[in-house]
């Protein structure tokens, strides 16, 4: 009896510690990326632009994504982009360029700004995407709508979209408000 009543007192106890480190898991909150997408068109030319987390934390890495596409039949046919500048927050740190899946050089980058120059072909079966990879900063604003956008030439002409985004805000940190030894008296 004295060894079934130290079973239960003893499952008793671990199930609320069990509880208590999920309350306490559940509180803290649990980081998940949030992508954003923007699509739009130009003339003959279809542009989209993804960030991988909109919402991301200090220190972690967001790619910045644009693509360039034709519309099939587009009555100016080709494109021949010659430069593209990513623009965004001064509190993001520019890590590095990949075009096309291939790592590529900068040729120029300020605090709010990283360009590339350089000639891709670009038409309705075959777009290209410049990723611009970023570790964002703690002197970013917090809970804030920060914008990002993208200008570019080409052949056809040049395009500055201000306006497009998206734009990221920058989570608070999490912190947790409670520990197990506080539960137990520790």
């Amino acid at each position: 009896m004295i060894q079934s009543n130290s079973r239960r007192v003893i499952g008793g106890v671990s199930a609320f510690a069990v509880a208590a480190g999920l309350a306490l898991t559940a509180g803290v909150g649990m980081a998940s990326a949030a992508p954003g997408s923007v699509n739009w068109w130009d003339g003959g030319s279809t542009f989209t632009r993804t960030i991988s987390n909109v919402t991301p934390a200090v220190g972690e890495t967001i790619s910045v994504s644009t693509t360039f596409s034709r519309v099939p039949n587009a009555e100016t046919g080709d494109e021949t982009i010659q430069e593209m500048t990513d623009v965004h927050p001064a509190c993001l740190t520019f890590v590095d360029l990949k075009i096309d899946g291939v790592q590529t050089a900068l040729t120029n980058s300020d605090p709010t700004s990283a360009k590339v120059v350089g000639s891709w072909l670009v038409n309705s079966t075959s777009p290209r995407t410049m990723v611009y990879s970023y570790k964002v900063g703690a002197n970013c604003d917090r809970d804030v709508a920060l914008n990002t956008s993208m200008k570019y030439s080409g052949s056809l002409g040049a395009g500055n979209y201000p306006d497009k985004g998206p734009t990221i805000s920058v989570a608070k940190s999490a912190s947790a408000s409670g520990s197990l030894g506080n539960l137990f008296g520790s």
